[in-house]
């Protein structure tokens, strides 16, 4: 699922009507498109961008009813509620749940509310590009899904409503451009020189072994009568074996001698050359994907799979 960032242009469209903003809370109804909402009109020209966010609790047990308020930059306050069909309250235990009355209604003042609720959590939108159409967008996004769009006791309920309206925003409104990457980049750099480094150190010395039992092997054939005369008779009955049991044997012994001797310190040098290839080869990677792809993202499977693909493409580049 990704969450595109808000369009200047959607300011103009929320806040071009002229109607004064009925009393009372306006049920969030949409048509095929997200501007189908019928907001528009009962919002009135009014100032669009949201300074705060605030995600509340109701005081009152046992089932303490959570909403979202936005604090518009005009000082006005808007409150956020999903609610059930109060018609058909057996409904809602069912797997198809009921109809859900989402609204968005005026507040007068946070001390009202403060009567009767507290503050669970606070996101504060300066700065960023955070608007009523925003949070119209998430409403939406909410309405069109089969299940999310119909309230249920268990799963959909105001809860649900509430905190995806505040982590969606909270994540649209993350400045990734001056976000602490270096840190993770740095761990990921030294984790894959770690892990090329014993690869490419195996790969060597078992070029290297290869290499040494044909050669080995050629003097043998090549030499083995004269061998069979110069050697002592421990040394001619382990010439005399089968080829491929030679084979064997050497490998184990030149392997175990290479890797005793020069596994360690050949695994080093590779290590370095391999960090000062990969990490300025991941920290381009970054600043590419924190300047496009991550803003548009929102599941953190999601971000898992742009890394890689990203990551894997940049590095492969590196390393050839």
């Amino acid at each position: 699922m990704s969450f595109a960032p808000t369009k200047p242009s959607s300011n103009f469209a929320i806040g071009s009507s002229g109607k004064p903003r009925p009393p009372g809370p306006h049920l969030i109804e949409f048509g095929p498109d997200w501007r189908d909402n019928g907001i528009v009109d009962w919002y009135g020209p009014r100032p669009t961008k949201i300074n705060t966010l605030q995600l509340r609790r109701e005081k009152s047990e046992p089932w303490n009813h959570q909403y979202v308020v936005l604090i518009v930059t005009d000082d006005s306050i808007l409150r956020l509620d999903r609610r059930p069909d109060e018609n058909k309250p057996a409904d809602t235990m069912a797997p198809t749940g009921t109809e859900s009355k989402d609204s968005i209604a005026n507040v007068n003042s946070l001390s009202d509310l403060d009567k009767t609720s507290y503050c669970l959590a606070e996101l504060h939108c300066q700065g960023s590009d955070v608007d009523l159409s925003s949070i119209i967008k998430i409403c939406f996004g909410i309405h069109i899904d089969d299940k999310a769009g119909r309230y249920t006791l268990l799963r959909f309920n105001c809860y649900f409503f509430a905190w995806t309206i505040f982590v969606v925003t909270a994540r649209h409104a993350v400045p990734w451009d001056m976000h602490p990457f270096n840190s993770p980049w740095e761990r990921l750099s030294r984790t894959l020189a770690d892990a090329l480094s014993t690869i490419y150190a195996d790969a060597v010395i078992n070029m290297i072994v290869d290499g040494a039992v044909i050669v080995v092997m050629l003097i043998q054939h090549k030499l083995k009568p004269q061998l069979s005369r110069a050697v002592s008779r421990r040394a001619r009955l382990a010439w005399a074996m089968p080829q491929w049991l030679i084979r064997l044997a050497l490998r184990l012994m030149i392997r175990r001698w290479w890797r005793t001797r020069m596994h360690t310190s050949l695994r080093h040098k590779l290590r370095e050359s391999l960090l000062s290839a990969l990490q300025p080869t991941l920290r381009s990677a970054l600043a590419d994907l924190r300047a496009s792809t991550l803003r548009n993202i929102l599941w953190k499977d999601d971000v898992g799979d742009a890394m890689r693909i990203t990551t894997r493409r940049d590095v492969m580049a590196s390393l050839q």
